[in-house]
C-alpha cells in the first residue's frame, strides 16, 4: 500500500514539476526571445559561440 502512494505522489510531483518548469521556461522564452535576437546578430557574441 505504502508503495503505491509513493509511486503516485513521485507521480504527481514530477508532472507538477515538469508544468511549473514549462510555465516558467515558456514565459522566461518568451521575453526573452527579442533579447536573444539581438545578442545572436552581434558578430562578437557568434565568435564565442
Amino acid at each position: 500500500m505504502l508503495t503505491v502512494v509513493c509511486c503516485l505522489l513521485s507521480i504527481a510531483l514530477s508532472s507538477w514539476l515538469t508544468l511549473i518548469l514549462s510555465d516558467y521556461l515558456e514565459s522566461f522564452v518568451v521575453s526573452d526571445t527579442s533579447a536573444y535576437g539581438t545578442l545572436c546578430a552581434t558578430p562578437n557574441l557568434q565568435n564565442w559561440l
